[in-house]
């Protein structure tokens, strides 16, 4: 039998970081770094997950010794090191690293709203406007709505649910700072919500809904029940459950406008795509929002084509 290369290895490991299994994500980042310690690739992933975990100082150290290896590093690299920067609250120089990276024309969102909280964190607002009209211009191509202070908390490189709280807070603070919008549904804080979901082997559930595959969601429309579709707008458009209403997480769910749907006693179901976090997130809401009768949809839209079932595709004059 074939042992794992270092590649597979470091593959692993980004995986598992993705899914929050950070301790695992670890144990097989250094299995590749044993195998090929000068790959430069090995020392980026490794920053990837010291960021995630609260070790940007290391992170930053790791980062400067894979540009060590490879001076003709990539704009991964060098947004790598822009995050970790960022994470400590070396402003200045994540600027300066963010504008290096842009210069590479690599266009990622996060990078455009990291920076933008940057210089809202130095108090300098003459790049502001400029960057939040290319994030939003952007946005649309990336499946995604308009930069709001909250989606930081969903989202940001990836986060999905367990990413370093204080980073997190970090960049939601210098969003405010530069006179971002809260986004929608934000009379709760993110912990009034964020507490009814756990993760269980990269997996995540919601305390008090009932988690339903495809199938038990095909019954369920067909009994009548509300599907909440969270994604951007352009996602929605572009193919849905029948029957499901639009509220999209970060500018369109809030409590008046779910109430605006379903009431608190009502069943209510939310999908998204194919296990984002959306969901979770938005069936947490509902549940801190008093609503008894939740369903979560962690399959979402993907599985339900997959499934073959059929689907809407709205045509916006």
């Amino acid at each position: 039998m074939n042992k794992p290369t270092p590649l597979a290895y470091a593959i692993s490991a980004e995986f598992l970081a993705r899914q929050g299994r950070y301790s695992e994500a670890f144990a097989d980042i250094e299995r590749a770094m044993k195998l090929a310690p000068n790959d430069p690739a090995n020392h980026v992933s490794m920053a990837k997950i010291l960021n995630a975990t609260g070790h940007a100082p290391e992170a930053e150290e790791q980062v400067r010794q894979a540009m060590r290896l490879d001076p003709r590093f990539s704009p991964e690299t060098l947004r790598m090191l822009a995050i970790s920067l960022f994470s400590q609250g070396k402003y200045d120089e994540a600027v300066d690293t963010y504008e290096s990276v842009m210069g590479k024309k690599s266009d990622v969102l996060a990078d455009y709203a990291t920076l933008i909280s940057s210089y809202g964190h130095l108090g300098r607002t003459d790049r502001i406007q400029a960057l939040i009209d290319k994030y939003n211009k952007l946005a649309p191509t990336y499946l995604s709505e308009t930069l709001t202070v909250q989606e930081s908390a969903f989202d940001w490189y990836g986060s999905m649910f367990n990413y370093h709280r204080p980073y997190i807070t970090r960049m939601q603070e210098g969003l405010r700072k530069a006179g971002l919008p809260e986004g929608a549904g934000t009379t709760l804080a993110l912990e009034d919500y964020a507490k009814f979901i756990t993760m269980n082997n990269g997996e995540a559930s919601v305390d008090g809904t009932i988690k339903v595959d495809v199938t038990e969601a095909k019954t369920l429309l067909a009994r009548g029940v509300h599907f909440i579709d969270v994604r951007a707008p352009v996602c929605y458009d572009n193919g849905h459950l029948p029957r499901a209403v639009n509220l999209p997480l970060v500018t369109g769910l809030s409590e008046e406008s779910l109430a605006n749907t379903a009431s608190k006693q009502t069943e209510v179901a939310f999908y998204c795509g194919s296990h984002c976090p959306y969901s979770a997130y938005a069936a947490a809401k509902a549940i801190a929002w008093g609503y008894t009768r939740v369903y979560y949809f962690p399959g979402g839209f993907s599985e339900w084509q997959e499934a073959g079932y059929p689907a809407v595709i709205e045509v916006r004059k």
